[in-house]
């Protein structure tokens, strides 16, 4: 009899356990970010590859539309001090295998030997030289950008989403945007089905855990 009350006594603080757990979570202090650049310290960021998407939107069938595709596989890091704005530094790669869209077989045909060529170019490649301040929450990034193995310079908009201390340490959140010719890389064929125009909206994430 008391080997069984002890057995069920032991069942009960295993399955108590989870949900302590989320009990205390509950608890934890709500975490805010803050519009402010000063509120995330100076630092070396490392990019959270699960929260950060790179869309392409390019023009489909003469103008009709645009095709978007989505790339998920991003790594980089941001150099930041929010006394010197202009200092910041970020080099972000993308595997171009990655590349996703919503037509059957033809995110193969992208990323093969007729437009970006992945076997051979796996990674498109940005890194900034330069970044200015234009306003209270926004900026611009220039730097170098690789693709299809060219390399042309490239700039950014940029919008802080949201910065300070997170449940890992502290984050910053930004939202970029640009543009380029896909022509000026060498991907792909001229033709008026697929538009030379490529624009680019990027969501990244960077964190600091130290």
């Amino acid at each position: 009899m008391r080997r069984l009350a002890s057995l069920l006594v032991a069942a009960s603080v295993l399955t108590a356990g989870p949900a302590l757990a989320q009990q205390a979570a509950s608890r934890a202090p709500p975490v805010k970010a803050a519009k402010d650049p000063a509120a995330a310290p100076k630092g070396v960021y490392i990019l959270d590859p699960s929260q950060a998407s790179v869309l392409l939107r390019v023009a489909h069938g003469g103008g009709f539309s645009f095709t978007v595709l989505r790339m998920g596989d991003v790594s980089g890091a941001l150099s930041w001090d929010p006394a010197n704005l202009a200092a910041a530094r970020v080099n972000i790669k993308v595997a171009a295998s990655s590349l996703q869209t919503n037509v059957p077989g033809f995110a193969d045909q992208l990323t093969g030997p007729d437009f970006l060529n992945a076997a051979k170019f796996p990674d498109a490649v940005f890194r900034s030289n330069a970044a200015r301040r234009t306003g209270p929450t926004t900026g611009e990034i220039s730097g170098n950008f690789t693709l299809h193995g060219v390399t042309m310079p490239l700039t950014l908009s940029v919008e802080l989403i949201g910065a300070g201390p997170a449940l890992r340490g502290s984050a910053l959140g930004f939202r970029a945007r640009g543009a380029f010719h896909r022509s000026d890389f060498g991907v792909g064929p001229i033709s008026p089905v697929i538009g030379d125009d490529v624009e680019v909206d990027i969501d990244v994430e960077f964190v600091k855990t130290q």
